[in-house]
């Protein structure tokens, strides 16, 4: 596994648990429980801000490493393509929770 997967893993992981966190923020709150979908509300919005930063980072050393070394046009190609699709579930899931 080369680092733009690994990163990938990464950005994945932190997403999934923003989907699972908004999903029991919206189960909260829909059955009135307002405290508690607030907190789940929040956990969700961490998760975010993690992935955000990781692919912030990996945005950057990326383009720190093209300056030096050729990455494979297919590893590009998968990050470009991952990045894109984390964006999408990232804005759905602040489109879900407010």
């Amino acid at each position: 596994m080369n680092y733009i997967d690994k990163m990938i893993e990464k950005v994945e992981d932190e997403v999934e648990g923003a989907v699972e966190y908004a999903e029991e923020s919206i189960k909260c709150r829909a059955k009135g429980h307002t405290e508690r979908a607030s907190k789940y509300r929040a956990m969700a919005l961490d998760e975010i801000t993690h992935a955000e930063t990781i692919r912030d980072f990996t945005t950057q050393d990326i383009a720190d490493i093209k300056r030096v070394y050729e990455i494979p046009v297919e590893d590009e190609e998968k990050w470009h393509s991952a990045h894109r699709r984390l964006n999408e579930i990232i804005a759905a899931i602040k489109l879900m929770i407010g």
